[in-house]
């Protein structure tokens, strides 16, 4: 009974010690996208993994303009866990519309003990 005692707390100890921190490892960082229509919706993910020892928290995620919706995961992403940021694009209308649309979100995290972002960027082509 002693011996799973103490397991449990050095499993604790890693998890939640003084030293532990959360990192959010992602494969990503932009992404080049199809081609769209006019008023077409796109939408996309960002997939982070937390290779860190202590619990990753996304508290929110900007966008550039109205344009974007950013969908998020809110449960702290426990080590060896995935999160994501899901993106939905709309394709303006009008002549200003047309062609390589350049963007960025910023995610902000709990990494280094305060609000980390994180740009995830993007293009699409809008014919």
């Amino acid at each position: 009974m002693v011996l799973g005692t103490l397991v449990a707390l050095v499993g604790f100890e890693g998890v939640g010690g003084a030293n532990a921190q959360p990192v959010a490892t992602m494969s990503e960082r932009s992404l080049d996208l199809s081609t769209i229509k006019q008023g077409e919706k796109i939408a996309f993910s960002f997939y982070f993994k937390n290779t860190g020892n202590a619990p990753l928290v996304f508290s929110k995620v900007d966008v550039q303009c109205g344009c974007t919706v950013a969908r998020f995961t809110k449960r702290p992403i426990m080590p060896g866990e995935t999160g994501e940021v899901r993106l939905t694009y709309k394709a303006g209308k009008g002549k200003n519309a047309v062609g390589y649309q350049h963007k960025t979100a910023t995610l902000y995290t709990n990494e280094g003990g305060k609000a980390s972002p994180r740009f995830l960027n993007f293009s699409v082509r809008v014919e």
